[in-house]
């Protein structure tokens, strides 16, 4: 954290286009990284946008927009054209609209929401990029996206002893459930970032007017819940109205799993419970399957009970 600092320091007297420059560069590498990296990559390229958030945070959106044009210029030059488009879609507006939301003091769940919502967009236009332009079929896509995801989680898992996952069954679950894995992990992605983002902002005073909203304030409103309920009334149902009901309860069981860590957050510290003893609950959580859906459950039903006693929201785009 004190090196992103101090670099912040050192940036700082440059022209608007150095910066941009500068952070474009550094996205890109973390592009690169994520590409030739085996397991690792996935997790690097959840920070993909964060350089260009970071400059948004100090120089406004036209510094962002400068920054994503930099990363697209380079990439193109350094790799591909189609390859600059699929990260500009991608990454682009969710960069943007996270450094607003912080800048602009939304909501978290607002600028996180809306971010998800604008990357999955974005990933929309990439699949369609793909089909029309590239004249790739939709199932060739994602079953190569997909296989090629697993077979680097197989390999890696098998260098380490014999596997006991049905590699099959699990191949055939992702098939099945692409969108909602699609929507978790720019959902999650955009989660990090902001809240990472945050932090940074916070101890780099970067546009800060007032103190950062924490995590365990994150609410959604409560009609929401309707639709984890059509997702589990749907998947009761045989196929195609099961696979839809799967993807549903899986987008929504992703949105209340974050309401529930931030419910735990806030119980804890009313209890002035010991962060060191709360991380290896986390980490243990996110180990068992079972714990994920009881903590997504506690989300679920904090909208009758209201375990931490705040006022609910009426919309995600109150801010």
């Amino acid at each position: 954290m004190e090196r992103i600092l101090a670099f912040h320091r050192v940036v700082a007297p440059l022209p608007l286009v150095m910066e941009a420059a500068f952070f474009g560069f550094f996205s890109l590498a973390l592009s690169l990284a994520a590409s030739l990296i085996p397991v690792v990559g996935i997790a690097l390229s959840i920070f993909i946008p964060f350089p260009l958030i970071l400059l948004s945070l100090r120089r406004g959106l036209l510094g962002g927009a400068m920054g994503l044009l930099f990363l697209f210029l380079l990439l193109h030059f350094s790799s591909s054209l189609p390859r600059a488009i699929s990260l500009l879609l991608e990454f682009g507006g969710v960069a943007l609209v996270l450094g607003e939301g912080i800048r602009r003091e939304w909501k978290s769940e607002r600028a996180v929401l809306l971010a998800t919502l604008l990357g999955g967009a974005g990933t929309f236009l990439l699949l369609i990029f793909h089909m029309v332009i590239l004249r790739v079929s939709l199932s060739g896509l994602i079953g190569k996206e997909v296989l090629g995801r697993l077979e680097e989680i197989r390999g890696v898992w098998e260098r380490m002893g014999p596997s006991p996952i049905a590699w099959s069954s699990l191949q055939d679950f992702f098939l099945r459930s692409y969108p909602a894995l699609l929507f978790l992990g720019i959902l999650f992605g955009a989660t990090l970032n902001y809240y990472l983002a945050q932090r940074i902002r916070k101890l780099g005073r970067l546009e800060a007017k007032r103190p950062s909203v924490p995590f365990s304030s994150w609410s959604i409103p409560d009609s929401w819940v309707w639709g984890f309920i059509l997702g589990l009334l749907l998947y009761l149902l045989p196929d195609p109205c099961k696979q839809v009901g799967l993807n549903l309860l899986l987008a929504f069981l992703g949105v209340y799993l974050l309401q529930g860590i931030a419910i735990s957050s806030a119980l804890f510290r009313r209890w002035r419970f010991p962060f060191a003893l709360q991380v290896p609950i986390y980490l243990l959580s996110f180990m068992q399957p079972f714990l994920l859906v009881f903590i997504a459950g506690i989300g679920i039903f904090d909208t009758w009970l209201n375990f931490r006693k705040v006022p609910n929201v009426a919309g995600p785009d109150e801010g």
